[in-house]
């Protein structure tokens, strides 16, 4: 079975890579993992 790929950032990664990838980058203040209209992924920076 072929892994799922997930789009951050122009970035294919797999479900396991988003999932670590995505924590540190909400760790950081004010940074936010948003989906977009596609089903990729971007970051936003809130402030």
């Amino acid at each position: 079975m072929e892994e799922k790929k997930i789009k951050l950032n122009e970035e294919v990664l797999t479900e396991d890579e988003f999932d670590k990838k995505k924590k540190e980058l909400e760790q950081k203040k004010g940074v936010k993992v948003v989906e977009k209209g596609d089903g990729s992924f971007k970051t936003r920076i809130q402030g």
